[in-house]
């Protein structure tokens, strides 16, 4: 245990690392049996594009053309998309016989490292870190659950086999702090570094990764105290320059794609849906089998843990219901959203347009409402010991380290709430956390 809390990061990485190997070991991939991970794409498509790396880079050969894909063609386009990450270059080492080893350490690796950066998430999103320098049992176990659970979701079991989108995968999490830095401390460094790294790995999957910034910023521009049209900018400034510095690649795959039939940018006339909600819905069960053919079903990675965790939010009585309503409200929104689209009644489309529109209307206002109030209790950051004796530890956990006493009546500046715990400071600067029902806000 010792060297889980000293290492924190490495085990978050080697917990995915060996549930991955025991995977293999199960499952007979070599040097366990006769088996490989590659599969699909991966194999009949990807595997060629290493296989060309790997001879361009031992013969010194260039990046912008090759004569090895039908009568030759771009190599640009190919490297851009498939071959961006700069951990693919580290193909160079192995022999050109076990390239295929290369990618399914490549896979593992990343998976692992997912399993890190979520963990890092963790730790800076919700101060896993105490005062005393020490994690604990009730925030630090969890943790690690969370960051195995995001190394190994559905997302990843259904899509690692696409190997260039497992860099945003991985590197997300540091892109999601490096904002919170960004908008909170104006640290941009993080921010820039994790975004334009997604964004030159594979610039297709990282516009779902900023499409899910821009939600989260407008979340932390909401309940930010002060400074926000300066967050703006910084977000601004920051987001254009990481998408600028990945230009070097995108520039040169646009003009490429111009002159192929992947130029044009018109939407379909007709929607053709091949799925019901039923089926959908049915796809998150447990018990659902492995689904094989070729009737364009979703891949689903939103599974039942999703939705257990979505009824233990709603059931969990320490959190106050009126910071319910918001979510609870939302998911029912994109509930009447998928009715509208996938229901054939038109009453059915009816109800769900109507009722979708109210649900979103509610939804928009109990934020505001919320933030407001929020606000008016941040504010409020002066308290009253209300215990007759408490004693101050240095993390939000019982068994933290104790610091020093406080009693009844005295005043003290609430710094930050952590569940039932809040970080109070007094006067002479001394700093520590407290019960939260040991003090009252005045």
């Amino acid at each position: 245990m010792n060297f889980v809390k000293k290492h924190p990061l490495l085990t978050a990485f080697l917990i995915p690392f060996f549930i991955c190997i025991i995977i293999c070991i199960g499952n007979g991939v070599y040097p366990f049996g006769d088996y490989c991970l590659l599969h699909m794409d991966l194999y009949h498509q990807y595997l060629p594009f290493y296989n060309e790396l790997w001879e361009k880079l031992r013969n010194g050969a260039s990046l912008m053309y090759t004569w090895n894909i039908g009568l030759g063609s771009d190599f640009v386009s190919v490297f851009a998309y498939y071959l961006a990450s700069p951990l693919n270059w580290l193909v160079v080492l192995f022999p050109k016989s076990h390239i295929i080893e290369f990618i399914e350490l490549l896979i593992i690796f990343k998976i692992s490292l997912s399993g890190a950066t979520f963990f890092y998430f963790l730790k800076e999103h919700f101060v896993l870190l105490g005062k005393d320098n020490r994690y604990h049992d009730n925030t630090f176990v969890p943790a690690f659950v969370f960051s195995t659970a995001y190394a190994l979701s559905g997302f990843v079991a259904a899509y690692s086999w696409d190997v260039m989108w497992m860099d945003v995968v991985a590197v997300a999490p540091l892109a999601i702090v490096g904002l919170e830095k960004l908008v909170r401390d104006k640290k941009p460094v993080l921010y820039y570094v994790s975004l334009a790294l997604c964004i030159l790995s594979n610039y297709y999957l990282s516009i779902m990764l900023c499409i899910f910034l821009v939600f989260w910023f407008a979340w932390l521009f909401f309940t930010q105290n002060g400074g926000k049209m300066a967050a703006i900018v910084r977000f601004a400034v920051y987001s254009l320059l990481a998408g600028g510095t990945a230009m070097v690649l995108i520039i040169p795959e646009l003009i490429i794609l111009s002159y192929s039939g992947s130029s044009g940018i018109e939407f379909p006339k007709q929607i053709e849906w091949y799925f019901n909600l039923l089926s959908e819905v049915g796809r998150m069960c447990t018990t659902a089998s492995v689904y094989e053919g070729a009737e364009n079903w979703p891949n689903l990675y939103a599974g039942a843990f999703s939705v257990m965790l979505l009824i233990l939010f709603v059931l969990n009585k320490r959190i106050n219901w009126k910071e319910k309503i918001a979510p609870v409200l939302f998911v029912l929104f994109l509930g009447m959203v998928a009715l509208f689209f996938y229901s054939s009644s038109v009453w059915m489309k009816k109800t769900g347009f109507t009722l979708g529109f109210v649900l979103l209307f509610f939804t928009v206002m109990t934020i505001v409402f919320s933030v407001k109030q929020n606000n008016r209790i941040v504010e409020r950051d002066n308290a009253i010991v209300v215990t007759p004796s408490v004693t101050v530890k240095g993390a939000p956990d019982a068994s933290g380290t104790s610091l020093f006493v406080i009693h009844e009546g005295l005043k003290v500046k609430v710094i930050e709430s952590l569940g039932d715990w809040v970080n109070i400071r007094l006067e002479d600067g001394n700093e520590g956390w407290v019960a939260k029902n040991d003090v009252e806000k005045i």
